[in-house]
């Protein structure tokens, strides 16, 4: 089981179109095991009172929803104009030539984090970073952000990994 049955229940009660409780439960089941499994989408539709094929689809349709374990260290890198200008698509390029790609850490492209004054712009597992640059960014998916690296954007320090202004 996925869910907690008691806390589920509760979820369902605050929705009066029972439908609506579809994404919160997805993000709970995702908190709890890291992804949507098909497990979890049994379980969602069953409280939500919908099909298990319309809560697939919900989760295809976002991209926030994994449907696969991701590896411990997940970098997802903004690719929007002001990232894209300051050489995301280069600094995905090479992070994902280095060893462990794919099998210790992830790096995934995403829509606008709208934090083009970050660029070029991060989400490090569930924290925002930035402004990347190869250098950190390589240290923050191959060590897991040691010596706080991994600060979030916004906290004071200016957010991580930093050296080089940005550019990969």
């Amino acid at each position: 089981m996925v869910l907690d049955p008691a806390e589920t229940k509760e979820m369902v009660a605050r929705y009066p179109e029972r439908r609506s409780v579809v994404l919160p439960l997805l993000w709970r089941a995702q908190e709890r095991i890291g992804y949507i499994s098909d497990e979890a989408i049994g379980e969602v539709a069953a409280a939500a009172g919908v099909p298990a094929s319309e809560v697939s689809s919900v989760v295809t349709f976002y991209t926030m929803f994994r449907r696969e374990k991701p590896p411990a260290r997940r970098l997802q890198v903004c690719r929007s104009l002001s990232c894209a200008m300051a050489g995301a698509d280069e600094l995905v390029a090479a992070l994902r030539e280095m060893p462990g790609c794919g099998e210790k850490f992830s790096v995934e492209t995403v829509e606008c984090l709208a934090a083009c004054d970050r660029a070029i712009a991060g989400i490090y597992n569930e924290g925002l970073v930035g402004p990347l640059n190869l250098a950190g960014s390589a240290k923050l998916v191959r060590d897991g952000g040691a010596a706080g690296a991994a600060a979030p954007a916004g906290s004071s320090g200016a957010g991580a990994p930093l050296e080089g202004g940005g550019r990969p």
